[in-house]
């Protein structure tokens, strides 16, 4: 109880006790036959008794002595990830991120009645566009404070999305599920890239369509980033891995086809961002010319810090 109190997750239908079980967790006749039917099932403990039911349930394990997850869980509900980016009450915060989700968007391109999985949906602000293309969206993330604050963004919405927790790394659905996978700004995150990216490619039918996002290793911005960490002395450096434009495309290409990389994300970096927000963001509309400008710049393209892959499963 206290579990889902403190994540602001609805309460849990049922707790069953030992006396209800009538066994042992795992040897329990009674979770498999309650769960048996269920859309989603989600075992919540840190032993291996409770990632042993998981198993027998085929359902998803969250390991409350996971650290990273904790990590995310705390950062979700200390954090409004909406109104920290998209939904900013600054101009800038909202076009810099604004120019990310555009590019994201374009290449992922959703259309009405296409399967989409979005892998990583944090405040919901992709979902809700995925929505409202008409696709039918699920939308999953890895910490269920995280998922909660989607929910509670989406509004009504909420109610057209499959919500789910789930493992990049490690998906719960069937081969072939979707029609395309949006994997924006999670593959930095998580401790095994390459796994994320071959599960984005299991679940895609052939010839689906994966659209992700990571920051560019040596961008100006993310150096920038990098000092940022060390001068305000983060405690935690979430971006554990980074990528170069190479390094991007050879993690992709052994499942898929790139059919486009694009950058996005070129100005402005730290510290400079700080002060042009303290001067309230004068002369927006030059920065977003020079956003543009840059993207199309035969070289100076690649030092944006977003770079957005537009990548095709093959059909055979």
């Amino acid at each position: 109880e206290e579990f889902f109190r403190t994540r602001d997750l609805p309460a849990p239908a049922d707790i069953f006790d030992r006396k209800a079980l009538g066994a042992v967790k795992a040897e329990s006749t009674v979770l498999p036959e309650y769960a048996e039917g269920a859309a989603s099932v989600i075992v919540v403990g840190d032993s291996d008794y409770d990632r042993a039911l998981a198993t027998e349930l085929g359902a998803f394990f969250v390991d409350v002595a996971d650290e990273l997850r904790a990590y995310y869980e705390g950062r979700a509900r200390e954090l409004d990830e909406l109104a920290f980016t998209y939904e900013h009450p600054e101009p800038y915060k909202r076009f810099f991120y604004g120019t990310r989700f555009r590019a994201v968007l374009e290449a992922l391109n959703p259309g009405a009645g296409e399967e989409i999985l979005e892998i990583g949906c944090g405040g919901g602000f992709y979902t809700r566009e995925l929505v409202r293309s008409g696709a039918a969206v699920t939308a999953s993330e890895y910490a269920p404070s995280a998922l909660a604050q989607a929910r509670r963004n989406l509004g009504e919405l909420a109610g057209e999305v499959d919500l789910r927790i789930e493992d990049a790394q490690r998906l719960s659905f069937v081969d072939q599920s979707f029609d395309k996978v949006l994997l924006s700004e999670v593959i930095e995150h998580v401790p095994e890239p390459e796994r994320a990216v071959a599960e984005a490619a299991r679940v895609l039918r052939p010839g689906g369509l994966l659209a992700v996002s990571t920051p560019s290793r040596y961008s100006p911005l993310n150096l920038a980033y990098g000092v940022k960490r060390r001068v305000r002395g983060y405690a935690f450096n979430e971006h554990l891995h980074e990528f170069t434009p190479g390094s991007f495309r050879r993690l992709l290409e052994p499942h898929f086809d790139v059919e486009a990389l694009e950058f996005a994300n070129f100005v402005l970096a730290y510290p400079a961002d700080e002060l042009y927000l303290r001067l309230g963001s004068p002369g927006l509309g030059l920065l977003e010319r020079a956003e543009r400008a840059l993207a199309r710049a035969p070289m100076l393209r690649r030092l944006g810090w977003t770079m957005v892959a537009r990548a095709r499963k093959p059909a055979t």
